[in-house]
């Protein structure tokens, strides 16, 4: 349901990908994603990126969700999975997880069309993220999370944009990433935030009153 709001209170939720590691703070693409859409006639203000570096679901779980409410956040992203993946979580306790994650935004925000869920980047296409699949013998690859990502969202009219595909075909570029290999450069999260933007805004506009079309 459409809400009539002076100023939208937006929160990011993730890990090293959305907290932005290897770049300053203010190059993250939530940063960046709320300049756009505040440039584009849209009262947005970022309350709080909670991403951590290294947080997989259970961190979330353990460490954000119990102060959500207190945020009256009106617009949320999430981006996560990614260390579950490097951890072997078992899907049955990754589905537990992001479950969890997404039926609390359900409870503190005006509604799911409020929710954005980007699915699990690709990491092989990184410099570093070759290797790491080297050393890895996990039963399951990113993109089974990120079936799981997609059902559940699906169930929950929960709006999901597919990052897999987005590195995959952007990942030749070595200016896209950070001296670590792994996670995103400026250019990267600049990238990131543009391929965000437009569905966001989308999103914005239709579920708030209040804002430019």
């Amino acid at each position: 349901m459409a809400t009539n709001k002076e100023v939208i209170r937006y929160i990011a939720l993730g890990d090293s990908y959305t907290i932005g590691t290897g770049v300053a703070l203010a190059q993250a693409w939530p940063v960046l994603l709320t300049q756009q859409l505040v440039a584009a006639g849209i009262n947005i203000h970022l309350v709080a990126n909670l991403a951590r570096d290294g947080w997989a679901t259970q961190e979330i779980i353990d460490n954000r969700l119990p102060y959500l409410k207190k945020l009256e956040p009106d617009f949320a992203t999430v981006l996560i999975g990614m260390n579950d993946w490097v951890w072997d979580v078992d899907p049955m306790t990754f589905v537990k997880n992001f479950s969890m994650i997404v039926e609390v935004l359900r409870e503190v925000l005006p509604g799911p069309g409020q929710i954005l869920v980007l699915t699990v980047p690709d990491v092989s296409v990184t410099p570093a993220g070759k290797k790491l699949i080297g050393q890895k013998d996990g039963k399951w690859d990113v993109a089974f999370y990120n079936t799981i990502i997609a059902d559940q969202c699906r169930f929950r009219d929960i709006h999901v944009i597919d990052f897999y595909k987005l590195f995959r075909e952007l990942g030749d570029d070595p200016f896209l990433w950070a001296p670590d290999g792994l996670n995103p450069s400026a250019a990267m999260h600049r990238k990131i935030a543009e391929q965000i933007f437009p569905i966001a805004k989308k999103i914005l506009t239709t579920e708030f009153k209040g804002t430019s079309p």
